[in-house]
């Protein structure tokens, strides 16, 4: 296929790739875990995701990378007419990938003068070509030539400065109306680079365009932590006052590798004077935003109230999930960490860590390139220890990167996952292993 910039079957230079959207008639803050779900089942791409349109619609929008136009388009097609099996489809976006967020929706053109179309069955819908370059003279006369009689086609200048083709016509449904305008497509595409393309019911365009547009969208994810309950439901917790969570979704993998989501909601959590959050009333009581996960589930990414997925980052994931296992457990408690493929004859360094849980709220933290082994306590008492403070002093001869004592179990958790990190250990889930030990309680004779 030639790396071309025109044609709908070339590929554009630099290979871009090209992002779908599928719009439908469900506003997105009503679809429900098992709705959401479906919608990505129903278009066969893992990798899908649930944005926001402009008036509040849900929007299932997928990747095909590697592809011109025609791959994309029928990839557009397949989607629409899955969808449409379940839902009605209001529109379907086709855009170049890099250029899908400098105007995600296509809402910001002028409204073309309008003109009565000939009656007709079905319904109106629009359809909004954007070109390049878009420097370049475009008139009612050249364009007259490439649609038919009863469609209406004008040019306005979007507000990102690229000329918009906007055409209308009446079809029975979007998959139709966009077969019927890929002709027409053909031909412009020999003299204009197709940048866009959107078929879009009109009374739905129109809407957009009485509407402010919204542009507070966040960019990434408050600051979070996992939180477990009394039964052991682990909770992912935001105690960020400042934040409205309103409509946002966790997406999550439980520990049989299936995939869910869980919308986030307002309860009350407890926070620590450490800044701990936790559901077992440890200290002061506040508001937070609060989505529950299944047993063993971990966040894999938010998505946000206009729909936007925002990803959570392996470190991040990391650390609360030891925060989690650290809090208000019993003194004797040792956590080990380490490569989850690790070859006991293999003789390169293990890049691995222990924490010891001990009295009074302190941690110790030891990392080490040989393979720890346990140590053997007297007791966990922490009377004349130092704090936050690493020491060097080769107390252990398997000690190779010194230990930490610490009531901070943030300042643990990064402690580990840096180590992993500094070396090159991905901390990815699959690649690192973890085992609990708790300390053996011996029967008391009286």
């Amino acid at each position: 296929m030639d790396h071309d910039s025109r044609g709908l079957g070339g590929i554009p230079a630099g290979n871009p790739g090209f992002t779908v959207a599928v719009e439908i008639d469900r506003p997105f803050d009503q679809i429900e875990p098992d709705e959401y779900l479906r919608l990505l089942h129903l278009v066969g791409d893992d990798a899908a995701r649930i944005d926001r349109s402009l008036l509040g619609h849900a929007r299932v929008v997928l990747d095909v990378p590697g592809s011109g136009w025609w791959v994309s388009g029928q990839a557009a097609l397949h989607a629409v007419d899955r969808l449409a099996e379940e839902w009605t489809v209001l529109g379907v976006e086709t855009s170049r990938s890099d250029l899908w967020s400098t105007s995600p929706h296509m809402a910001d053109s002028r409204l073309p003068r309008t003109r009565r179309l000939p009656a007709s069955e079905g319904t109106r819908y629009t359809v909004i070509i954007e070109i390049e370059p878009y420097d370049e003279l475009v008139d009612d006369v050249e364009l007259s030539d490439y649609f038919r009689s009863r469609e209406r086609a004008d040019v306005v200048v979007a507000d990102n400065g690229r000329r918009h083709i906007i055409v209308s016509r009446r079809d029975w449904d979007v998959s139709w109306a966009c077969q019927l305008t890929a002709k027409s497509l053909h031909v412009i595409s020999n003299a204009w680079s197709i940048t866009r393309i959107r078929t879009v019911e009109t009374a739905v365009w129109k809407r957009e365009h009485s509407r402010p547009r919204a542009d507070n969208r966040p960019t990434a994810i408050p600051e979070w932590q996992y939180a477990l309950r009394i039964d052991g439901t682990r909770c992912v917790v935001v105690t960020d006052k400042d934040v409205d969570l309103d409509n946002w979704y966790a997406k999550y993998t439980n520990s049989d590798g299936m995939s869910g989501v869980e919308q986030f909601f307002h309860g009350p959590a407890w926070l620590t004077d450490d800044g701990v959050a936790n559901l077992r009333r440890n200290g002061d009581a506040i508001d937070a935003w609060i989505a529950p996960l299944p047993r063993g589930g971990l966040l894999d990414n938010i998505t946000d109230g206009y729909g936007r997925v925002l990803p959570v980052d392996d470190s991040e994931g990391t650390a609360a999930w030891l925060m989690e296992s650290m809090f208000d457990k019993p003194a004797g408690l040792i956590i080990e960490l380490g490569p989850s493929d690790y070859d006991p004859d293999d003789e390169r360094d293990v890049f691995n860590a222990q924490i010891h849980v001990l009295d009074d709220g302190v941690y110790m933290v030891r990392r080490s390139r040989a393979v720890l082994q346990r140590l053997r306590l007297a007791d966990h008492g922490v009377e004349g220890l130092e704090l936050d403070h690493w020491h060097h002093d080769d107390h252990f001869d398997d000690c190779t990167d010194g230990y930490l004592f610490s009531r901070d179990t943030q300042l643990i958790a990064n402690a580990c996952v840096a180590w992993f990190r500094q070396n090159g250990v991905t901390d990815e889930r699959s690649a690192l292993g973890c085992s609990y030990e708790f300390v053996d309680e011996l029967p008391r004779t009286s």
